[in-house]
């Protein structure tokens, strides 16, 4: 469980129908926002707060429906949650962030990267962007075509993506962050 005397604070962004509770280790480097996988919240971060905050200015953000951010079911959807979480990071953050999400995060990390200009660097760790089980090859293309769309434009903004397994995170730690770019 997280404790409040380890890390700086626990906060609630609230503005119009966002409510995002967030966790933030403040210090002068480079913003990272972490999101988490589907069925955890933000504290699934833990772990790695200490090493990534010193490198990185964290923020590790509660999803719709998770954690302490807004539980209201008609807003559990990509869009609704990344459109809040680049609200947060134009008017908390206010500067170029580096995105990581984790699994189901990585879709709202990818459409995020692909519908602001406040994105440096999209980290997906593990990204259900390839669904071999889908049910219908009308799943798999939407998401190959979400997939190339949201880098095409990752690129264009001059945003480097890397993909990696959950493995490089929880086993490197910073590793693959310090050496993938810095402000």
């Amino acid at each position: 469980m997280w404790k409040e005397n380890n890390y700086d604070s626990k906060k609630l962004y609230q503005k119009q129908n966002i409510q995002l509770n967030y966790y933030e280790i403040k210090n002068n480097l480079q913003p990272l926002i972490l999101i988490h996988a589907q069925g955890v919240d933000a504290v699934s971060f833990q772990s790695v707060w200490g090493q990534l905050s010193k490198s990185y200015h964290i923020y590790s953000v509660d999803c719709y429906g998770h954690g302490e951010s807004l539980h209201n079911a008609k807003q559990y959807n990509v869009e609704d949650i990344s459109k809040a979480i680049i609200c947060f990071i134009e008017d908390v953050v206010k500067e170029k962030v580096f995105l990581l999400g984790h699994s189901s995060g990585g879709l709202i990390a990818a459409y995020i990267a692909s519908n602001t200009k406040l994105c440096n660097y999209l980290i997906l760790e593990d990204p259900p962007f390839f669904l071999h089980r889908a049910k219908s090859g009308k799943i798999r293309t939407i998401i190959l075509i979400y997939l190339q769309f949201a880098i095409a434009l990752s690129i264009n903004r001059k945003v480097r993506t890397l993909f990696c397994t959950i493995s490089a995170i929880n086993t490197h730690g910073t590793y693959f962050l310090k050496n993938h770019g810095r402000k």
